[in-house]
Parts: structure tokens; sequence; C-alpha cells
């Protein structure tokens, strides 16, 4: 009999195994999700890096380990730099809000014409994809790589969070 593999949806940022549900041996891949201090890694500057780090990767200049190591103090030095160093408000209103979600502390928002506002200029986009959220959560998850504690034991879960 010829084993199946199977690929669920995760449902957090942990990664997961669902195999140990399953049984009889049938196999199923790792799934996690993207944090969302890992959308900065979209931008201009964060895919900049991403080239970078893997320019050094291929000359064998730096390892996969470390690679990982300043991807992480990016998001930490990115989200850090966001909430103490931005000062300036910027207000929109759309015409329709087309699908919204909350999973896992992350709101997502698809709306459709959009108008932002900022002081004196504006500007109007047919589309538009919003991800927020809370950057203190986040910071806090990110000082402790991810790890909880348990309240009674103080000894750390290594489930990542």
């Amino acid at each position: 009999m010829a084993k199946t593999s199977y690929v669920g949806k995760p449902i957090d940022n942990r990664e997961f195994d669902l195999s140990a549900l399953m049984g009889d041996g049938e196999e199923f891949e790792k799934l996690s999700l993207p944090k969302p201090t890992e959308e900065y890694r979209k931008t201009t500057i964060g895919k900049v890096l991403d080239a970078t780090l893997a320019e050094l990767l291929e000359q064998g200049k730096i390892t996969e380990n470390l690679s990982t190591k300043i991807k992480a103090q990016f998001d930490r030095k990115i989200l850090n730099a966001l909430s103490q160093r931005l000062t300036s408000s910027i207000s929109f209103k759309a015409e329709k809000l087309h699908t919204y979600r909350f999973m896992d502390g992350v709101w997502t928002f698809s709306v459709d014409y959009a108008e932002f506002r900022q002081y004196t200029s504006f500007a109007n986009v047919d589309k538009l994809k919003i991800v927020a959220f809370d950057g203190k959560v986040q910071d806090k998850r990110l000082a402790t790589g991810g790890k909880r504690k348990w309240r009674k034991t103080g000894q750390e879960d290594e489930r990542k969070t």
C-alpha cells in the first residue's frame, strides 16, 4: 500500500506535524505560517537583505544558521525602529471592505477603492491589502525568542509561538 502525503493548513505560527493524529504510518509535511514581523522582509530593504544573504551563502562566506540569525535580528530591529521613530499618522477610507480576517493576533483587511490622506497630500488605489498586528506583543515574542515559560515550574516551553 502506497503512503499518502497530506498537506494541512496551519492554524497558527507554530510548526506542526499531523502524523501523530493520523497514525497508520501516513506521513505529513511540517508547515508553518510566516510571522507577522516577516512582512517587513517584503519591503525593498528586506528584499535586498535576502539577496545579499543568499549571495554570501552561495559564496560560502556565511552559514545558513548565521543567515537565519541575521534575518531574525532584522525583524527585531525594524519592528523596534518603527514603533519608536514613527510619529506621523495617515488616514484612509475605502468604498468597500472586501474581506477581513483575525487570526493569531493578526488582522488582514482587503479593501477596494481606498483613499489615503496625510496632512495635505492624498493618494487613491483600486485594491489594498492591510496586514496589522500589535507590535508590542510581537516585540515581546521576539525578545524571548518565541519561547514561553511555564508559570508553575519556570521551565521553558519549547513550542514556538
